[in-house]
Parts: C-alpha cells; sequence; structure tokens
C-alpha cells in the first residue's frame, strides 16, 4: 500500500517507516506541507499519515484543501494534541 508520510520528527518518522515497510507498505516520508504537496503531485498514495503541528503549517488546514480539491485519500491524523474541541472538530471535518 503507497503510504505518505508527513512528520517533521525524523526519528519518528524513520521508525514508522521500518515499521509499516515490515508490514509490505511503501512510505514515502515528507517533513513539511510544502514537500507533502510535492509529493501529492507526482503520486498517487492510498493512505496518509499526517501530523497536525508541521514546521510551515497546520496539517489540518492542508488536509482540508486536499479534500476541497478532490482528493479522498483516508487520513490518519498523528498529535499529541491534547484539546478536546480540537479533536472533535477534526473528526467532524
Amino acid at each position: 500500500m503507497r503510504t505518505l508520510l508527513v512528520d517533521h520528527h525524523a526519528d519518528l518518522a524513520r521508525a514508522m517507516r521500518l515499521a509499516l515497510g515490515d508490514g509490505g507498505f511503501v512510505v514515502d516520508v515528507v517533513g513539511t506541507l510544502e514537500l507533502a504537496s510535492s509529493a501529492f503531485s507526482c503520486a498517487s498514495y492510498e493512505i496518509l499519515l499526517l501530523e497536525l503541528a508541521l514546521p510551515d503549517g497546520d496539517g489540518l488546514g492542508w488536509l482540508r484543501q486536499l479534500r476541497t480539491h478532490g482528493h479522498s485519500v483516508p487520513a490518519v491524523i498523528m498529535s499529541s494534541l491534547n484539546d478536546l474541541d480540537k479533536r472533535i472538530a477534526i473528526f467532524n471535518g
């Protein structure tokens, strides 16, 4: 399964890539939304693993832009966010 992992924490991203690779996933890793946009323009992904807090912006806002442009790739949001209202907003789209 072709996967895009968007996370700027290099050690965590590397560990996730190895673990997912062992499970048969093909994982592209990028650390910014700019690089994620470039990756999306060059490849088709079956799943998106997305950190919310990235150096160049908000992952949720970027995901909403993807949806607006017709991308329906399933997304798994990764965050240490402890704000209940924001977590509910994420689930509601």
